[in-house]
């Protein structure tokens, strides 16, 4: 989602939770949302469901217009009995803006009805910080804000602040299969898919991702895997050849969308044989350098996690 000055016409809704497109008072319901709250919430959101790894954005676009496409879900619910209620709130405190994140319909129905109880309230706490603005979210707490001046503050704010850059920038594995690819964490990966066989035009990559969560454009100049080593203060860089059907670098990746370069399972292995007949590897980051400068790294995967994915590699050198 690229971001504007104002706010787009909410798609028709029937969930109380939903956004309700309502006038500025609401009553003392927790249901009920001022217009003030609703469009601060879209303000400090970062374009996506906050569910970790959905990619379901904010806005969709019917016919040339655009649509709301996410649900305002409760951290803590809104009435006795809900998922995660917390009794000592009040419903002030449960209706405000600090209490509600935004879900897309699937997960909203997973959080609260299909699995409440795999959500608690820290979850969804961490989700909401990891996926609305910080700034914003900072500048807030040194202004009087209540809901009649809320909207006007973050206006003020936003337009003060220079736009800024973030990726979040993730490993994981893949099963090829032409121009499909099912992708699963690593940790766990051979149990669902079982080893690499290169069957064909099967095979095992491990997948470089890229979400861009900031307020502007990013392109991604080039991607590389980082090797820790076992008594080296720096690591191995590797750039390997990216897969044809993947997307050309450099590659410009909008506010709020994502890109993904796979990296075949034999370039991995050939890449850790060779660093095994000198040193013996800790671990694999995944970095992807931006044509501004700037470079983002994803959190580093343990050689044991990639040894059990069935990458046919060893965790120990070759004796």
């Amino acid at each position: 989602m690229r971001r504007t000055g104002s706010y787009p016409r909410a798609a028709p809704v029937t969930s109380p939770d939903a956004i309700d497109g309502g006038g500025t008072k609401a009553s003392a319901n927790p249901h009920s949302f001022t217009s003030g709250t609703q469009k601060a919430l879209f303000r400090l959101a970062r374009g996506t469901c906050y569910f970790p790894g959905c990619e379901r954005e904010i806005l969709t676009f019917e016919s040339g217009e655009p649509l709301v496409d996410v649900q305002i879900a409760h951290i803590a619910a809104a009435e006795p009995g809900g998922p995660r209620f917390d009794a000592s709130m009040t419903d002030e405190e449960r209706r405000s803006i600090d209490n509600l994140i935004l879900l897309c319909q699937a997960h909203h129905n997973l959080v609260d009805k299909v699995r409440p109880g795999d959500f608690p309230v820290d979850d969804l706490r961490r989700w909401k910080s990891n996926n609305e603005d910080p700034a914003l979210r900072s500048a807030l707490l040194d202004a009087a804000i209540n809901e009649g001046n809320l909207e006007q503050i973050l206006m003020a704010i936003a337009s003060a602040m220079s736009p800024s850059r973030r990726a979040i920038v993730e490993l994981s594995a893949a099963v090829l299969n032409g121009n499909q690819a099912l992708t699963a964490p690593v940790q766990g990966f051979a149990e669902v898919f079982g080893p690499s066989t290169e069957l064909n035009d099967w095979g095992l990559a491990v997948v470089i991702s890229v979400r861009n969560k900031g307020q502007l454009d990013i392109v991604v100049e080039s991607v590389a895997l980082h090797w820790s080593l076992v008594g080296s203060d720096a690591p191995a860089v590797f750039h390997p050849p990216i897969d044809p059907r993947a997307d050309r670098l450099p590659r410009r990746v909008p506010d709020g969308a994502a890109g993904h370069w796979p990296i075949a399972a034999a370039s991995i292995r050939g890449n850790v044989q060779v660093l095994q007949k000198a040193t013996t590897i800790v671990g694999v980051t995944g970095v992807v350098t931006l044509s501004s400068g700037e470079l983002f790294e994803s959190a580093e995967m343990p050689i044991d996690d990639l040894v059990r994915a069935g990458f046919g590699i060893s965790e120990h050198p070759p004796t």
